[in-house]
């Protein structure tokens, strides 16, 4: 198969070009080469097998090559024909996990955890996507930290939690139910990423590379970044000044952050060749 039929090397490809009859040789270059129409990586043809809903409903369907896989809906096969998620620790960037039997009711007496784990210096963002349970004897409780001992971030059992950050680089999710009454439960996914260790920035950081460690100033799209500094930002339409660019942003000085009083600024923009100039209003508070 021609996993990467832009950079495959051969001489007389013709016999290695077919992958469902969608490659050909290009003797010219000689290289495999997706027929027209067919731009996947590998030159498969994408068939939606999802669309005709195969999977029952505790299941999400998933295309994969050539056909479908009927999943839980926290992403993981069943396990016996059941969707168990109980009792998991949790280590990737990402993740979901859910009540076992998520959407169907869930079990009588359920005592499940998760505790997410990411590398140190990143932060942990989880989002519940869905919650139906009988409140309050069955809840699902957030903890900002690696287990029950940590701070309590709330209880929750029919309306959805805010989005929750980690204060370090764990949470910690406690579901417990009765003898009675079983709902749908719950569905919530995460992300963990590496925060910045620099401090010095005056605005966002961003951790582009983990290994070696890479960190960076970043700037809103209205600013730019001082090249002298590398860690402040400049407005790039200051205050007092002429805007020529064929676009660009025009801010009070120092926004999104409250202007100074007794300011006084001007811009004037200049088209070229006698353009046509048109303003947008994005944000706009001021007092009268």
């Amino acid at each position: 198969m021609c996993l990467n039929p832009t950079i495959l090397p051969a001489k007389n490809c013709s016999n290695r070009c077919d992958v469902l009859n969608t490659l050909y040789c290009d003797e010219g270059i000689s290289k495999c080469v997706c027929k027209a129409g067919i731009n996947t990586t590998d030159c498969s043809l994408f068939v939606d097998f999802c669309s005709s809903s195969p999977c029952p409903a505790q299941l999400q369907c998933n295309n994969t090559k050539g056909g479908y896989q009927c999943n839980c809906w926290n992403g993981l096969p069943q396990v016996n024909g059941a969707c168990v998620d109980c009792n998991r620790k949790l280590t990737n960037a990402t993740g979901s996990m859910m009540s076992t039997n998520y959407p169907l009711n869930y079990p009588d007496n359920s005592h499940c955890t998760w505790t997410i784990e990411a590398e140190l210096s990143s932060v942990v963002t989880l989002r519940v996507q869905d919650i139906d349970m009988e409140c309050p004897w069955d809840y699902l409780e957030i903890f900002d930290g690696v287990d029950a001992n940590a701070l309590s971030l709330g209880q929750y059992c029919s309306v959805l939690p805010p989005l929750i950050k980690s204060t370090k680089n764990s949470l910690h999710l406690v579901f417990q139910s009765d003898s009675s009454f079983n709902q749908r439960g719950f569905l919530a996914w995460y992300t963990a990423k590496a925060q910045c260790q620099n401090t010095s920035c005056s605005h966002e950081c961003s951790v582009t590379s983990v290994s070696p460690r890479v960190e960076k100033c970043v700037c809103p799209e209205w600013m730019s970044l001082d090249t002298v500094t590398s860690t402040r930002c400049l407005d790039i339409n200051p205050c007092n000044s002429t805007v020529s660019g064929s676009a660009g942003y025009i801010t009070s000085p120092g926004y999104p952050q409250k202007y100074l009083v007794n300011t006084t600024c001007s811009w004037l923009v200049q088209s070229k060749n006698s353009s046509q100039v048109t303003v947008r209003w994005v944000d706009y508070t001021m007092t009268s």
